[in-house]
């Protein structure tokens, strides 16, 4: 059996291999280039492709949770507290491929911290119920493109256990908002926001491999948002589809790699549909 490092970067390779050569073909040459997200939004919007002053930045997302507080068995519905720090970090002219090639990237354009706390109601053993608030700092290569990031919420979770896997249900209504610090380029709100309503399931499941003395999980998901107050432009065709469904496959192990005490994100592979703005995405984390 290979060893987990072997595992990862074959795992790496194959995701950013499908990628890249599906983004290639979303659309034809002559499809005029859309207009990008703000890169304020990555927080929240999660890996992808977002402008900042114009130039076109890839950006991925690394969820960091660490635990505060464990629930009571005492209490009637048991509460824990989470510290949220969700960090973006961008790259101009960057490749996914590249990171299976161990190539450095040599400019970093855009860099967010976001930290907030989260309660976990414990309602039920399998329902779990999730207010969270988060406020930060996006930060640019360029100062003069800076901004101060928020988003606050509820979630709600619960899981079905049965012979072949874990089902999660989930269920987020929140809302993100962003104040950019200096002068926006044209056509982009100073202070911009948006609500969203969003319902997803995944089904995570052992498929009888091992890496190691851990099982390897792949997990297909399926997600539909519902925008109720879109930003004003994104490159996930918010503005122009209030409706948009995503269905993808999340690749890891149980349990999860950890590094200093830190646990490895999952990683996976979803299309989007949302309109001309429809194709693939990169996920890294969980998918919801």
């Amino acid at each position: 059996m290979r060893s987990p490092a072997h595992a990862l970067r074959a795992l790496l390779g194959l995701l950013f291999a499908v990628a890249d050569c599906a983004l290639a073909q979303t659309a034809p040459p002559s499809t005029p280039p859309p207009s990008f997200a703000n890169y304020g939004f990555a927080s929240e919007l999660g890996s992808g492709v977002y402008s900042i002053s114009g130039r076109t930045v890839q950006i991925y997302q690394i969820p960091l949770k660490f635990n505060l507080r464990e629930a009571s068995p005492q209490q009637t519905y048991p509460v824990a507290l989470d510290l949220l720090v969700p960090v973006t970090v961008g790259f101009f002219n960057f490749q996914t491929t590249d990171v299976t090639r161990f190539k450095v990237p040599t400019q970093v354009g855009e860099v967010s911290v976001e930290p907030g706390v989260q309660l976990d109601y414990r309602l039920t053993p399998m329902w779990h119920l999730y207010p969270y608030a988060k406020g930060g700092g996006a930060f640019t290569a360029s100062s003069n493109s800076d901004a101060l990031i928020y988003d606050f919420g509820l979630r709600s979770e619960y899981r079905f256990v049965g012979a072949s896997g874990a089902v999660v249900y989930h269920a987020d209504l929140g809302h993100a908002g962003v104040h950019y610090t200096a002068q926006v380029p044209p056509g982009i709100s100073r202070n911009d926001s948006f609500s969203r309503l969003r319902d997803a399931v995944e089904w995570r499941r052992n498929i009888g491999w091992t890496i190691g003395d851990r099982h390897v999980e792949v997990s297909p998901y399926g997600i539909m948002d519902i925008y109720l107050d879109p930003p004003s432009a994104s490159a996930l065709g918010i503005a122009r589809r209030a409706v948009q469904l995503e269905t993808g496959v999340m690749f890891g192990v149980t349990p999860m790699w950890q590094i200093h005490g830190i646990t490895l994100p999952r990683l996976g592979i979803s299309y989007r549909v949302a309109g001309e703005f429809s194709g693939w995405r990169l996920s890294i984390g969980d998918p919801f």
